[in-house]
């Protein structure tokens, strides 16, 4: 069954209706469930419109009242969107071609790229960077483009306990990358650079940083190095920037590639430290349509 795990950017090209076919017609179903009326054909407003209909706040996890009402209550609103998210494969590991499901990405790569976001997912892209080396796969450099979004202390322990360390009290995610996740790469030998952009948005970072990073990334293969459910929304945004410099870039499928870690459903109550709400998850599926129905308007 074709779903974000295994979709094909040049079939949804050809045939724009396929979104909606996927993962046997799930984006129908989750907005016949909610209340939300999808376009006849898939469009980037109506598309968005669906994202802020179910994940209006930026912290996912706030998002979760609002699904369980929209979906029927909490009980019933689990059961569904656990059955709903596990049919989108949006958890799923992956190792592929960003554009097509095979191949996976080769074993010697000339960067990576680890975004910036609440502390648990950064962390975890720099683990699954390094699971993906032990395994015998080599990396020319790491780049990590982080901007000046505040992060919380509820994120994770070590975001409070960077910020007792500064004058203010604040932390940025360019002060976590710097302290934790490009020093855990470089201790396992990896070649690491922090691109710092004075934004707070994540698509102006990826944009920020392609302007200026462009001829390290388009000069060959690049990795995007995601954590489970962000992993279509990140490798889109980079390419997107990156054919503002090079239109044909990608257009084959074999320059820019994708590894993600899979996480688990909370489905007992289970912390979201280890696991994820299938509520939240929700606003994962939708916006990962979203932006494959913007990389198959792109070919």
């Amino acid at each position: 069954m074709l779903n974000l795990s295994n979709y094909s950017v040049r079939s949804l090209a050809n045939n724009p209706g396929v979104l909606y076919g996927m993962a046997d017609r799930l984006l129908p179903k989750i907005a016949d469930a909610t209340g939300y009326e999808l376009a006849h054909t898939p469009n980037k407003e109506n598309l968005q419109g669906f994202i802020w209909h179910l994940s209006p706040q930026k912290n996912l996890q706030d998002n979760i009242p609002l699904v369980s009402e929209l979906s029927g209550g909490e009980e019933r609103a689990v059961t569904n969107a656990s059955f709903w998210v596990r049919d989108s494969g949006v958890l799923e590991e992956v190792n592929r071609s960003f554009s097509e499901p095979t191949p996976a990405s080769p074993s010697v790569v000339e960067s990576a790229i680890i975004t910036g976001g609440v502390a648990r997912w950064m962390l975890r892209r720099g683990n699954r960077l390094l699971r993906h080396v032990t395994e015998g796969n080599r990396v020319g450099m790491v780049y990590i483009p982080v901007g000046k979004a505040v992060m919380s202390p509820e994120q994770h322990y070590l975001v409070g306990d960077l910020a007792k360390e500064t004058a203010t009290g604040i932390v940025t995610e360019t002060d976590f990358a710097n302290v934790y996740v490009a020093e855990m790469l470089r201790g396992a030998g990896l070649s690491v650079q922090v691109f710092e952009s004075e934004s707070k948005k994540g698509a102006d970072v990826i944009a920020d940083f392609m302007a200026q990073q462009s001829e390290g990334i388009l000069s060959g293969e690049a990795l995007v190095v995601a954590n489970a459910g962000a992993a279509i929304q990140e490798a889109v945004q980079l390419r997107r920037e990156a054919r503002k410099i090079n239109g044909d870039y990608d257009a084959s499928g074999d320059q820019l590639f994708v590894i993600s870690d899979s996480a688990k459903l909370a489905l007992r109550g289970e912390s979201a430290a280890t696991h994820q709400s299938p509520l939240s998850a929700l606003g994962m599926v939708v916006r990962s349509y979203y932006y494959l129905n913007e990389a198959a308007r792109q070919g």
